[in-house]
């Protein structure tokens, strides 16, 4: 399992490590199938209690199902989501690894705001709608209530946390954004925490589009021998990312500082 907050690189991670033989990747995120007879809950935090074992079962088979995933193949998927319920996704898959991919929030912030700016990517919806099962369509009225309260955009984007109804009244959309990631990060480095350290690898977006040494540290720990074919990958795709941090206004840039400092600077970010 991957986990990284929005706007983390956890579709780039996704698509290099899908080039290793014998990984099977789910192609997009998929929020609706872990929130499977969960959609009425207004928080994508899920608990362990509250699963059910049709629900169990539901998930894997689905998420097999739309990764292809052969008899002998290994899943890997990487709902962003997923950082709100750790205990959740461990529940439903007790024997899996976990990839903690994470950015420096000031830059995964200001990513995310174009994000909850932009307008929606239909083509994008319709492929993930075609795979929608009966049982999630409540989060299909969810979703069209979404836009339609945003006018034609996400209301909400993303992970939805606790809370955030709420912060959407209280708070500018940039201060959202940088709770948004916070409360994922803490979240997911909290439930992490209580899983065996062997079954976590902690990766750094920004050290992985320095050197391919991370990504070589990460493909030996999941004993993916054939890496040849993920190296190739990440040499032809890998870029300079934008630092869209720096391209806000100050007042953004003071709002997201105010948020986050404390995290970063106890994180190790500069």
């Amino acid at each position: 399992m991957i986990i990284g907050a929005a706007r983390s690189g956890t579709s780039f991670l996704r698509d290099l490590l899908a080039q290793a033989p014998g990984l099977s990747a789910v192609p997009y995120d998929v929020n609706y199938i872990w929130r499977y007879g969960r959609s009425h809950s207004g928080d994508d935090a899920l608990l362990p209690d509250n699963l059910t074992s049709e629900q169990k079962l539901f998930i894997q088979s689905k998420l097999s199902k739309l990764a292809k995933t052969g008899k002998e193949g290994r899943l890997l998927e990487k709902t962003v989501s997923n950082t709100l319920r750790i205990g959740f996704v461990d529940k439903v898959f007790p024997d899996a690894k976990f990839i903690y991919l994470e950015r420096d929030g000031r830059n995964a912030t200001a990513s995310s705001m174009r994000q909850w700016q932009a307008k929606p990517n239909w083509a994008h919806w319709r492929r993930k709608l075609s795979s929608l099962p009966i049982g999630s369509l409540s989060y299909t009225y969810w979703a069209a209530k979404n836009l339609a309260l945003g006018r034609g955009r996400a209301r909400i984007w993303g992970p939805r946390y606790p809370g955030i109804e709420g912060d959407l009244g209280n708070l500018s959309q940039v201060e959202v954004c940088a709770k948004q990631w916070l409360i994922c990060c803490q979240m997911a480095r909290a439930g992490l925490s209580n899983l065996a350290p062997e079954r976590v690898f902690h990766i750094s977006f920004e050290a992985l589009m320095q050197s391919s040494a991370p990504l070589e540290n990460l493909l030996k720990w999941a004993q993916l021998d054939a890496g040849e074919p993920v190296l190739r990958a990440y040499a032809e795709r890998v870029h300079k990312p934008e630092k869209y941090f720096d391209q806000l206004s100050a007042q953004d840039r003071t709002k997201i500082d105010q948020q986050l400092s404390h995290f970063l600077v106890d994180h190790g970010y500069t």
